[in-house]
């Protein structure tokens, strides 16, 4: 059976708590499990691609690098509640900082390290699914 985005999200947003060496784990399971490409890539390649309105025109060495990243991105949307978003410069690095608004005390913390390779994408293409996870 293939689930439409929102029917994906609300198996998402059904946590199980197990422990694991004793360390609390959260456990959210894949809304759907099918093999070979996922039908909606596929039918998302199949479409004709899209012109953006506003075109990134960088060029470097003869290569469109301006509409590849503009090319990088999914569309998703924000199901977080609450949550704070600090945007802050370690050792030159830009990061982002994301916990919920009611937070008491430390927290446990994931680390993720986008990997647009420097050329592709930015944190942006990544802030809903990382607020999602805070």
């Amino acid at each position: 059976m293939i689930l439409n985005y929102q029917q994906c999200l609300d198996k998402l947003s059904k946590i199980k708590m197990i422990t694991i060496n004793g360390v609390p784990t959260q456990i959210k399971e894949v809304p759907e499990l099918t093999k070979g490409l996922d039908p909606r890539v596929k039918i998302q390649r199949l479409k004709p691609k899209v012109e953006f309105s506003k075109v990134d025109d960088t060029v470097f060495e003869g290569i469109e690098i301006g509409r590849i990243r503009q090319g990088m991105g999914f569309d998703n949307l924000d199901i977080s509640e609450g949550i704070i978003v600090k945007h802050e410069i370690l050792d030159g690095v830009p990061v982002r900082i994301y916990y919920p608004i009611n937070h008491k005390g430390l927290l446990p913390a994931l680390i993720f390290i986008h990997g647009g390779g420097f050329y592709g994408g930015d944190l942006n293409v990544v802030e809903n699914p990382c607020k999602a996870m805070a």
